[in-house]
């Protein structure tokens, strides 16, 4: 959790930012060009808990925006790199 005014990182996630409820995200540059995503760190906690193997393919049926799918693909590439 982030209690101060500034965001920290995830004590379990390190990929994952943590921002003080209310922080005005939505109108910072990175959210509006997709270089952030807004998700609650229980969706965050999926692409950890996959931990795919390098090189799988992956079809989520069910990606309704799609957050969690585009948090996994890049763990996924991350993994490649």
């Amino acid at each position: 959790r982030c209690r101060s005014r500034a965001f920290a990182r995830d004590e379990l996630f390190s990929d994952v930012l943590a921002f003080p409820p209310g922080a005005p995200l939505r109108r910072h540059p990175l959210m509006r060009d997709g270089g952030l995503i807004s998700q609650d760190r229980a969706s965050c906690a999926v692409a950890h808990a996959a931990a795919l193997p390098r090189g799988w393919d992956v079809v989520d049926g069910c990606a309704a925006p799609g957050k969690k799918s585009t948090h996994l693909a890049a763990k996924l590439a991350e993994a490649e790199a």
